[in-house]
């Protein structure tokens, strides 16, 4: 009878493992970017080609528009495993890998010729530094060049030292890097920079205008003008937890990767 028992039991248990072989890994990614913009279309078409290629055993869910909230939200959630994986900004990785940030200095990378060097440069430090938080790196994109948008036409940096500066808390060198210059910087989380602008505690930003260009609905009656001076790249990187990517199956992580990049 005990034999009998442990064999029953045994069956159950390799039944129970091949059921859960056969589930779909659901990989959650979120994104502050707007579904309706060039790289939420990207990432939606990301999606649609993980699940063709491994023949539906890797799904990819989005969320956008930034419904599961901001850079600093995001890294939260997937440390608790509520989310696998997050497009982040420079700012948002710089916790995580503070090298990545000097590619947002201000005229360091000053030429679209430039970037794909810069890039190379840095994807090892990236790689290393995500490794050993336990993340893994699966593409980076660049969406145009970061510029300056304000209430009033600005063109030198006496009049930008003369505005109140608006700057995520997370972005510490940037924000210390203003402040040596003599910038009036003031530290706004991305979840109220418009309610900020709307009553005018804030003068001027800086942003990409490809981004910037899918809320100027609202934006609109803050902003007047736009500095045409590219700062530096617009940056996202799209990470993902290794605990989380060790769930794919190993025969479709390489044709994945290749699709993301």
């Amino acid at each position: 009878m005990k034999t009998m028992r442990a064999i029953s039991a045994s069956a159950l248990l390799a039944l129970m493992a091949a059921q859960a072989a056969a589930l779909p890994v659901t990989i959650k990614l979120a994104a502050q970017i707007p579904e309706n913009s060039p790289i939420g279309h990207g990432i939606i078409k990301l999606a649609g080609e993980w699940k063709r290629v491994s023949g539906g055993a890797v799904l990819l869910k989005p969320y956008l528009g930034g419904s599961l909230g901001d850079d600093e939200s995001m890294r939260q959630k997937m440390n608790t495993g509520f989310i696998d994986a997050a497009v982040l900004t420079s700012s948002g990785l710089a916790p995580l890998v503070p090298e990545f940030m000097a590619l947002s200095a201000p005229s360091l990378v000053r030429s679209q010729d430039e970037v794909p060097a810069a890039l190379a440069a840095i994807k090892p430090l990236l790689d290393r530094g995500l490794e050993e938080k336990g993340f893994k790196s699966l593409a980076i994109t660049m969406g145009g060049w970061v510029r300056f948008f304000s209430r009033e036409p600005l063109a030198t940096p006496a009049e930008l030292k003369a505005m109140r500066f608006a700057l995520s808390p997370y972005d510490s060198n940037l924000w210390q890097l203003f402040k040596v210059m003599g910038v009036n910087v003031v530290t706004v989380p991305s979840t109220t920079l418009l309610q900020k602008f709307q009553s005018k505690s804030v003068d001027v930003m800086y942003s990409s205008p490809v981004y910037m260009s899918y809320q100027w609905s609202s934006y609109s009656k803050s902003l007047t003008s736009m500095l045409d001076l590219p700062i530096c790249p617009f940056l996202g990187c799209v990470i993902v937890r290794q605990a989380s990517w060790d769930r794919v199956p190993a025969e479709s992580r390489s044709e994945l990767l290749r699709i993301a990049a």
